[in-house]
Order: C-alpha cells, then structure tokens, then sequence
C-alpha cells in the first residue's frame, strides 16, 4: 500500500471493501480478547458453590435492582435494564440469575465495534486491534463489567462510544487536517445534503443512550458541546454553519425525543433528494437546527439542566447545596453515606493510572501516543472527553476511569503505526505491529487477573434466607435490612424493602442505622412500626389526591418520605422523640404491613460504618461510632485468661470470644465485664473481627449472635441460619401500651 492509501485510510476519506474487512477483522480480534479477559474468573466461580436454588449469586448490588425488576418487584419494573434481561431470560429460558451472570462479558465487550470504526478513521482498520482492547478491557471498565457485574455499564460504554463515531463521521469531512490556519482553497464544497441524515441518526443514538442509562445526560452534553466547540475551532473556510447544523441537528433530534423524527426524517429525505433547496441556504437551516436543540433542551431537560448546574456550583463553592438539603430534610441533620462508598473515594495517581491501563507505563505511553495523534490529526481531539473522564477519576471515584480506555488504546495505536511506518510502509507490516502493541497492553491485564477471585455480594445461607421470607411473607411485606441488600432482597424475596441502593440517603439511612446500632429492641420495634405507620399514612393520602402508583410493580408503590413526621417535630424535638422510643411504648395502629428484620455477619463487618449513622444525633450530627475491624492471622488465645496474643506480642484482654467452629456451630467465652473488647471468629474462612462493646452490644450483633427469645415479644426468630443469617418477624401485638 502507497503513503497515499496509507493516509486515506487514515482521515476516513473513503469506505474500501478492504477497510470494512479489516474493520471487521479488528472487532473480531478485539472482542475476542476482551471476552477472553472478562472470562477468566469462571473457572473460580463454577467450583465455588456461590449458587442458590442452582442460580449464581450476583458479584454487585445493582444487579439484583434489575433483576428484581424484572420480576416485577421493586421500583425500577419499568426500567430498560430490568426489561433487556426479562426479555433475554424469557428468550433464553434460562433462570434469572444465571441471564444476569452470563451476559456482562458478551455486552461489554462490544464496545471494541465503535472503537474500532474510530481508529479506522483517524489511523487505520489496524489500528482498531489495540483501541478495542482498549476501550472493552482495561481495569476501570473490566472491573465493573465481570461475571456476575450485571449493571448498566455493560452498554454504558457502548452507547456513548456509539455517539462519538457518529459525531466524528458526521464532523471529519467538515474540519481541516491540520492545526494550520486554511485559506480558502482547501475549502471542500459546502455540501450539506447529507448533514441532516447524519444529525438525525446521531440523535436516535443519543435517545437510546439516556434513555438506557438516565444519567447519561451529562455525558451525551459534554460529547456533543465539545464536538461542536472543536469543530468550529477546526473548520474549513465556509463550513461553520454546516457544523452548526450537524450538530445542533443531533442535539434536537435527541431532546425532542422520538415524536420528532418523523419530521427529521422527512426533512432529511428532501434535503438528500433535491440538495439544492439547502445550497445557499446552510445558514438558515443551521440556526433552525440550533433553536430546536434549545428548545428540546429548556421544554424537556430542565431537570437536568438544573441538577448539573447545582453540581456545578457545589464544586465551585457558589452554592449552599447542602443547606438546601437540610430544608427539603425539615431542618433534621441527617448523615451522609457518601463517606462509606468505595467508589466515591479519590485514589492515589498510581492506582488511578493502574485503573486506567492495568500498568502506569501503558497509561503513559497511551497519554502520550493520543496527544501526538491530536497533533498529526486534529479532529482526534472531539475523543478527549473521554480521556478527561478517566482523569477526573482522581476527584470524581475509580468508576469514570472506565472511559479512558479508547484514548489511550487510540494513542497506542498510533505510535505503533508511526513504528510500522517507519520500518516498513506495508499492511502487513502495521498489522503485526498493532498486534504486537496490543499483546504489550494487555501483559499488565493478564498478570493483574491472577488478584481476582469470586466475590459475591452476600452469601448463599442469606440468599436463601431471603429466599425463604418471600415464601412465607405477604405480598405487602416489607424488609428491613442493611441497605446494601436491599435490591438482593427485593429479588429473592419479592418483597419491598426499606432502604436500598438508590434510597441510602440519610432519610432512609438514619432510622435503618437507628435499628440496627440500638441497643433497645423496644426502640428498634417502635422505629420500625413508626415508619410503617408512616408510609401507610402517605399511600393514603396519595391515593386519596389521585397520584398515580409506580406501573409495573407490585405491591403498589407510592413516593414516601421516611422523615416527613420527625421533619415537622424539628431537629431537637425528633431527637427527644426518638430517644423516647427506647423507655416508653406508644400506640401504633393495628393494620400495618408484615415487618421482617434480617441481620447478618456481613453487617459485622461494616459495623463501624453502621454504628456511625445510628449514633447520630438529628440535632447536632455526629456523636460516636462502635468499632469493628478486622484482626490479622497469627492470633492466640488463652481461653483460660481471655487473653488474645497478637504477632507484635501484644496482649489484649477480651469480654468475650464467639467462635465458628468448622461445622459452624457458635461457641462463646466470656470473662468478667471491664476489659477491652470483643472477638467474633469464624474458623472455617480464618475471618476475625475485634468489636468494642457498642458494636458488640448493638442489636445487629446480639441478635445474629445471642439468644433469639433474649428479643421476645418484639421479634419472633423465623429463619435461622444462624451464625451467618437470621431473621425476625416484627410482632404486630405486644399486649397493652405501657
């Protein structure tokens, strides 16, 4: 092949057969390996035992949100998530769990296809080989899109990469090769009759984007202004307007949603057939184009607009974002769980490179390689959105890594076709060395594989304890447990839960903390029969003004506000009121829904966390924590003194010592009172956990460790799988209030 097909392969000036091909054989090349990589847990998986009733158990909460939805229970039914795996499962025929087991790999893998056709027009169809590779499997994006990890990231990527090519298709020809500025003979016919088709068509894309993941907004805004800004920036003489059009064109089309394009559609279809009612005529078509994506923006996105803009400000410090939550809370100081979620933390550069490209030396080179792309080839740059999420990953948390992935495979690529050119011009040659570059890339995701192992979100004994509630509770029922398991719950259960991954806020978070760190099991009774009694109130009153339940989901739903009665009560009136709750009973209506408490040993783990957001004072916020953290092997214990000894050869003298055996039977040793904490151990994992006596004493812990009639007449033990799982059935009548 000549330089001069060598470049014309590389700007995307013309579809060959031989390009499609080899496109073609890059999407092959690519999504097998990346399929390959998201694969390499199985073996682990299938001689695990993480099943129930012969499903997988599910290695992220999310999942279980759509898959509960898909059953109909729960409050995303509806939600194209839930709806993609009813469908697959009912294609299929395969068990729910299994479906959403399965199919993360085979979907996120496709994001290498739009990868591909990128690096086809900005290097070469080689090149696509090390993008797509890229783009479908490095760390930030293969962690979140593993066996078991069936979230919406498995086409979040996808969708948006979509986007780009389109953007990039529809905005190549209209922009200069270089960062010269043009004179007016490298102007190319101002022919816009295709720009309108194009437009549209990028449009549906960005529909079907944030209509699959709704808070893709911001994202699909960032690609499409910056596109645009880049491609005013670079255009070629007379060719501003027709950037305009193209994307003020896809931006309409996308916020105006599906009842306009027809109208797109048949203006594209004149446009395409009689080009010369547009010639002449770009600039008026433009501006139209541009008033229909404001006015798509300002009639359907005003939400949006303004949740960004809040965000926005909060970073700025321009505005008083949480004094606005406290009112919308009635004044009440409720904690936040952000401090508790691992994704949200910031990592350390090294560790951001490494979730960027599995090693800092390939995250550089990719950095580096994409910028001497931008430089050679300037529309690369309308790719740099995506370069800019993975870096903000150091403020933002290690998910938006997962975007950088096709800059930096686009920076590889180029150096090795720089390299293969200049050793020899042939494609043969610059397959071999896209090839070779690729092998490189994925050394570092290969030898960082042999770290990971199956980790599910909770265990089989509480799968199946959830599973049995659902059998004998009510439709109506509502669980109570921790708030990472709640779309766990709402799946094996069927049942509604208080509290789960999309309600962790404090409204939601302070009252599931509040029963699960007190001591009292009379206060957890009257908390719980408090909040019953409350959203039984306000699904009264919504049905009675003719508000609407959610579709699709049953029992019927209805927008609750936990904290509505503790908000009118004030900050230090609902604290005394809550605190009441533990030293006098109060008369609660009779008819309430069936109530179930599900505490765990997971919950010990975290039981500094829980013990945080429990202890919490609605008036002044934070007032303590239990402590729970675990405790290194090569611990011994002198059972005869209650003595634990540690490697450093320090002694520390317990309360007490509740010990799995290998059969896993609970056995307890307890000394005199005063010492200094608590060993909970189980011997057939080597886990141990040191607690203090609020964590210990918290009814999370005694009620999963103790003695369940210790919890009569509040709580009648209905499932027990105890030391791992247990849960109790509130007891509806007590006999008469104090």
């Amino acid at each position: 092949m000549t330089r001069d097909m060598a470049d014309e392969a590389a700007t995307g000036s013309g579809w060959s057969r031989a390009k499609a091909l080899g496109v073609l054989a890059a999407f092959a090349a690519s999504y097998a390996v990346a399929v390959t990589l998201h694969m390499a847990e199985v073996p682990a998986w299938l001689g695990s035992g993480l099943t129930v009733d012969g499903e997988f158990i599910m290695a992220t909460h999310d999942a279980y949100a759509w898959m509960a939805g898909a059953m109909g229970t729960g409050r995303l039914a509806m939600q194209p998530m839930s709806r993609l795996l009813e469908a697959l499962a009912a294609v299929s025929g395969a068990a729910m769990g299994n479906v959403a087991f399965w199919i993360p790999p085979f979907a996120a893998a496709l994001a290498a296809l739009p990868a591909c056709l990128i690096a086809a027009r900005l290097i070469g169809p080689s090149a696509g080989v090390p993008t797509g590779i890229a783009a479908a499997a490095m760390p930030g994006f293969y962690m979140r899109t593993r066996v078991g990890f069936c979230d919406t990231d498995i086409l979040t990527l996808f969708l948006p990469l979509c986007v780009a090519a389109g953007l990039l298709t529809l905005l190549a020809p209209l922009v200069r090769e270089t960062w010269r500025p043009a004179d007016t003979s490298e102007s190319l016919p101002a022919d816009a009759s295709r720009l309108p088709a194009g437009g549209l068509a990028v449009g549906v894309g960005l529909w079907l984007y944030t209509w699959f993941y709704g808070s893709g907004f911001a994202v699909g805004m960032a690609l499409c202004g910056f596109c645009g800004l880049a491609g005013l920036v670079l255009a070629r003489p007379g060719m501003r307007w027709h950037v305009v059009l193209a994307v003020g064109g896809a931006v309409g089309s996308w916020l105006l949603g599906p009842w306009s394009w027809p109208l797109f559609a048949c203006g594209a279809a004149v446009v395409w057939m009689r080009p010369e009612l547009i010639h002449g005529r770009v600039r008026m078509a433009a501006l139209v184009g541009l008033l229909l994506a404001v006015t798509g923006m300002l009639v359907t996105r005003r939400a949006e607009v303004a949740e960004i803009a809040t965000i926005a400000a909060k970073y700025l410090g321009m505005g008083p974002v949480d004094e606005a939550v406290r009112r919308a809370w009635g004044g009440l100081n409720l904690p936040s769980v952000i401090v508790s979620v691992r994704e949200a933390t910031r990592p350390e550069p090294a560790r951001l490179l490494m979730y960027m490209a599995g090693h800092w030396s390939v995250a550089l080179a990719g950095v580096a390689g994409y910028l001497w792309l931008v430089l050679r080839r300037p529309v690369a740059i309308m790719l740099l959105p995506f370069l800019g999420m993975g870096l903000s990953g150091y403020w933002l948390g290690t998910r938006f890594t997962m975007y950088s992935g096709v800059a930096l495979g686009l920076g590889l690529g180029w150096l090795a076709d720089v390299a293969a050119r200049a050793y020899r011009d042939r494609r043969a040659t610059r397959w071999v060395f896209q090839a070779g570059i690729s092998c490189l890339a994925v050394l570092p995701l290969a030898w960082n594989l042999g770290g990971y192992r199956p980790i599910p979100v909770l265990s089989p004994a509480y799968a199946q304890t959830l599973r049995d509630i659902g059998r004998m509770a009510k439709p109506d029922a509502e669980l109570w447990q921790w708030w990472d398991f709640g779309y766990a719950a709402q799946y094996y259960a069927g049942r509604e839960t208080f509290g789960d991954g999309a309600r962790q806020e404090g409204d939601f978070l302070y009252p599931l903390a509040k029963v699960h760190t007190t001591p009292s099991p009379l206060q957890a009774w009257q908390i719980m029969r408090f909040m019953a009694a409350g959203r039984a109130a306000q699904a009264q009153r919504a049905r009675a003004a003719g508000v609407v339940a959610l579709p699709g989901v049953r029992p019927e739903l209805y927008p609750y506000n936990p904290v509505e009665e503790l908000a009118a009560m004030g900050p230090r009136g609902a604290e005394d009121f809550v605190r009441s709750l533990a030293v006098r009973r109060r008369p609660w209506p009779d008819k309430l829904p069936e109530q179930y408490f599900v505490v765990s040993w997971e919950n010990l783990r975290i039981a500094s966390w829980i013990t945080r957001f429990g202890l919490w004072n609605l008036a002044s916020g934070p007032a303590g924590a239990g402590r729970s953290r675990r405790v290194g092997e090569g611990v011994r214990f002198d059972l005869q003194r209650g003595i634990a000894f540690t490697d450093s050869g320090s002694e520390v003298h317990l309360t007490s010592l509740d010990m799995v055996d290998e059969r896993g039977r609970l056995r307890r040793h307890s000394w005199p009172t005063g010492r200094q904490g608590h060993v909970v151990a189980d011997e057939r994992t080597g886990e141990m956990l040191y607690m203090d006596g609020t964590a210990y004493g918290a009814l999370m812990t005694r009620m999963l460790l103790g003695d369940p009639a210790d919890f009569e007449p509040y709580f009648t033990l209905v499932v027990d799988r105890g030391p791992m799982v247990r849960a109790y059935r509130l007891n509806a009548d007590i006999g008469d209030v104090d």
